[in-house]
């Protein structure tokens, strides 16, 4: 399935915020918190005002990095989590409504 744009570029300035977040944990040489984490992706945001499509896309890709966040992996993996992430979301079944079970 091709991928939106807004999905493209979002995980691109997502992935580079944690590039940037890793690199000075490691020039510190002390843990990062997620919290920085969190708020250099919020710095990172490219598309201007912080609202309609562009901004949920984004908004499901902060989603993503959050998961990412608690998994311990290096930040050039994040754009394959992210994909995997999207794709296991879409995958599960939805709930029935209450109701819908009687008709049958």
């Amino acid at each position: 399935m091709t991928q939106s744009q807004w999905r493209i570029a979002s995980r691109e300035h997502i992935q580079a915020a944690l590039l940037e977040w890793e690199a000075q944990s490691l020039l510190l040489n002390e843990k990062a918190s997620p919290k920085d984490a969190l708020q250099r992706i919020s710095k990172a945001y490219p598309f201007g005002q912080r609202k309609m499509h562009p901004y949920k896309i984004w908004l499901s890709e902060v989603k993503a990095a959050k998961a990412f966040l608690q998994t311990g992996w290096n930040a050039h993996q994040f754009t394959g989590f992210a994909e995997r992430y999207h794709n296991a979301k879409r995958r599960q079944d939805p709930k029935p409504s209450p109701g819908q079970m009687s008709l049958i």
